[in-house]
């Protein structure tokens, strides 16, 4: 297969080109936006979702290995969540992101508090962090999405 990978500075790049009307996409690069927009079609289809609450924000999580950024976005926007949480077990890492707008809490401090985590100070709104003993004691706290 002669699909290229699409870093998020290629995407950004080939974006502003298009944006700026300087060229089309090219028929390889339509193809490989659709072939990526079904695979994240399919994650979302065979994903599962789990909800608690930290400080009586609402916290949405689920497991998966690829689109996170997408992912973590769909779980603030659908699910009306505070905080979204992506669990990668092939990194062994956490991923999160607030929602600035619906939740006060700090996400550096939950990182470093839940998963041995760290954020950028400058963006409060995402945070990364490990699979800890601490951690897997809030996930016994998820139920499933309805």
């Amino acid at each position: 297969m002669n699909k290229t990978i699409w870093t998020e500075s290629i995407l950004s790049e080939k974006v502003k080109l298009f944006k700026s009307g300087k060229r089309d996409f090219s028929p390889q690069e339509l193809n490989d936006i659709k072939i990526d927009l079904l695979r994240y079609k399919d994650c979302l289809t065979n994903t599962q979702f789990f909800e608690s609450k930290i400080k009586n924000f609402k916290v949405v999580g689920c497991f998966a290995e690829s689109f996170h950024g997408e992912l973590l976005t769909h779980i603030l926007v659908k699910y009306n969540a505070a905080i979204a949480i992506i669990v990668s077990m092939d990194e062994k890492r956490i991923v999160l992101k607030k929602n600035n707008e619906t939740c006060n809490i700090s996400l550096c401090t939950l990182a470093k508090l839940l998963c041995n985590g760290d954020c950028y100070e400058a963006y409060n709104d995402l945070a990364f962090g490990k699979i800890t003993e601490k951690f897997l004691k809030f996930t016994k706290t998820l139920t499933p999405c309805t």
